[in-house]
């Protein structure tokens, strides 16, 4: 009958896979120790059909995150946060596809912004803080217009920015 958890630490995949069958879960919040922990919880933690907001984060050095077609249905928030060595996320086509609120905190590597997050055809709030001046760069608006990709989003947020998308 769980439906928060938060976990910190190092963590076995059985512990992972015991997690995963917990068909009552609508948010968790995981701070894992390395790269193959964090690989190990995408993979397990994708199908989860009640899971509603998750949080991760990870403080392994260059690691990557890739959320695949149909992985993460339901979700609708997704915090990534305190990852240190994340250096790309890549996020396919049918995935996430009830996201609406996305946020990224202090992911210092994180050089450009998601690839694939026109996908997210729902997604509303955006929210990022304390990136990189590459990061930042990735995203900056041009012409002073919108730029392409926040087309849908109602609301984005940083530590340097903050304005709402397609006001009336």
């Amino acid at each position: 009958m769980l439906s928060i958890v938060k976990l910190d630490g190092r963590m076995s995949k059985k512990f992972l896979e015991w997690i995963s069958k917990l068909q009552n879960l609508t948010k968790l919040t995981l701070n894992l120790v390395d790269s193959k922990q964090m690989d190990d919880a995408v993979k397990l933690l994708r199908s989860m059909p009640s899971l509603l907001s998750l949080s991760i984060s990870c403080c392994d050095d260059d690691i990557g995150l890739h959320f695949q077609d149909g992985s993460f249905k339901n979700l609708k928030e997704l915090y990534l946060k305190n990852f240190i060595g994340l250096r790309y996320i890549l996020i396919d086509e049918g995935a996430l596809g009830s996201l609406k609120k996305l946020k990224l905190h202090d992911i210092p590597k994180l050089n450009s912004f998601p690839t694939g997050i026109q996908h997210l055809s729902k997604l509303e709030v955006l929210s990022f803080s304390y990136t990189s001046e590459e990061f930042m760069d990735s995203i900056a608006l041009e012409d002073e217009k919108e730029h392409s990709i926040f087309k849908h989003v109602l609301l984005i947020h940083s530590e340097k920015l903050l304005f709402s998308c397609n006001s009336p």
